[in-house]
């Protein structure tokens, strides 16, 4: 059984991850990533949308291509 403290994460957590903007993003994964947002939208905005959780489950449900 996993440790509870390393599988909650915290409301400072929350904010920090998904306030990264689109922009900061498309340097790192190209200008392709996330397309039909801005650069100064939240990749928080991206993933509710796309109905994920996290950047992992968005990559792997882009590179799938749904």
């Amino acid at each position: 059984m996993a440790d509870e403290q390393t599988t909650t994460e915290t409301n400072a957590d929350f904010v920090k991850r998904t306030s990264i903007t689109v922009g900061e993003l498309r340097q790192q994964y190209g200008k392709g990533f996330a397309e039909g947002y801005g650069d100064q939208d939240k990749i928080g905005e991206v993933l509710g949308r796309a109905g994920v959780n996290t950047l992992e489950e968005y990559l792997a449900q882009h590179k799938a291509g749904k």
